[in-house]
């Protein structure tokens, strides 16, 4: 069992030297954590700090949690789309706030005062899709991505937005039918020049006025569902409610999409905590957003009853 707490002087003096020795190293101290365990501490790293193994390396893994502070972004974030869609197709006017960029051809106005319903990949998925399908009805917007379309009961469902990441072959004629039938929006992330370039080579996405390029300031190894859920949430929906973002509990059966994928080859699990940790601290501080982890229980999601604990300052997983 390990225990994970919100830092406060008073009441931790028993850390205040390990710390200090964090806050040397790091910018942004809005949440600050302590494994007690380990007393490791954690918090809002970027790109630029000592969790990326090649601390200002912008295509480097690591356990950081956002791509810049937030005192960066705003200057930074321009920059940051040029570096990673040179030479690309222009994909529409850039819009950047203070936690995202995305081209103006996605209409945030869409967004306010909306139930929305993301949906990941994650076991938890598969475990209660029925239920999933039934309350879907509930919902005015339907976000997933990736492979979603393999999925036999998730193919029935019609997405407002679907999101797609290097990983999906946009040739697939199973996704084409899907698109073709429904004509959702589509999100494209950051990834490889390579890959982006191939959105321009591929004709039902080359000239679809529903394709968007999108980055939001949040940024970690939890995955695409975390920054689908952040990103809706920047635009005053009424809620946003999630379900599969689950980490990696059941090692036979890890995804609701494929089969046979497999967990990361960088997947640690303490790690993992500490991510989903920053997430839901970072997620308690929207203003007026209610988010809300669906249909999760500890048997298949590693970060099930986060938020709760969360908010109280102290997780023992």
């Amino acid at each position: 069992m390990t225990k994970y707490i919100r830092y406060n002087g008073e009441n931790h003096s028993e850390y205040k030297g390990v710390v200090s020795e964090y806050c040397l190293h790091h910018s942004d101290l809005t949440g600050v954590w302590v494994d007690t365990d380990s007393q490791q501490v954690f918090g809002y790293s970027n790109k630029n700090e000592i969790e990326n193994p090649h601390p200002g390396n912008f295509n480097c893994g690591g356990w950081y949690n956002f791509h810049l502070h937030d005192l960066d972004w705003s200057n930074q974030a321009a920059g940051l789309y040029k570096s990673f869609f040179l030479d690309t197709k222009d994909f529409g006017n850039l819009e950047i706030n203070s936690e995202c960029l995305y081209t103006d051809n996605f209409c945030p106005h869409l967004i306010n005062d909306k139930k929305v319903l993301v949906i990941g990949g994650g076991p938890s998925v598969e475990k209660n899709i029925d239920k999933i399908v039934e309350i879907s009805e509930n919902y005015d917007i339907l976000v997933t991505c990736n492979h979603f379309f393999l999925n036999d009961k998730l193919n029935k469902l019609k997405f407002d937005y679907i999101f797609l990441s290097e990983e999906v072959d946009l040739q697939d004629e199973r996704l084409i039918s899907y698109l073709n039938e429904h004509n959702p929006y589509i999100g494209f992330e950051h990834g490889s020049t390579t890959k982006i370039k191939q959105i321009q080579g591929a004709e039902y996405f080359d000239r679809n006025p529903k394709v968007f390029i999108y980055m939001t300031r949040y940024f970690s190894r939890l995955g695409y569902t975390s920054r689908q859920v952040v990103f809706f949430g920047l635009f005053s929906p009424l809620c946003v409610d999630f379900v599969g973002l689950d980490g990696f509990v059941d090692k036979e059966k890890t995804h609701s999409f494929q089969d046979n994928k497999k967990q990361p080859y960088f997947y640690d699990k303490e790690q993992y905590n500490r991510l989903g940790i920053i997430f839901w601290d970072y997620l308690l501080c929207f203003q007026g957003i209610d988010f809300n982890h669906i249909l999760s229980d500890k048997s298949c999601c590693q970060f099930a009853g986060f938020k709760e604990a969360v908010e109280k300052g102290i997780v023992i997983t």
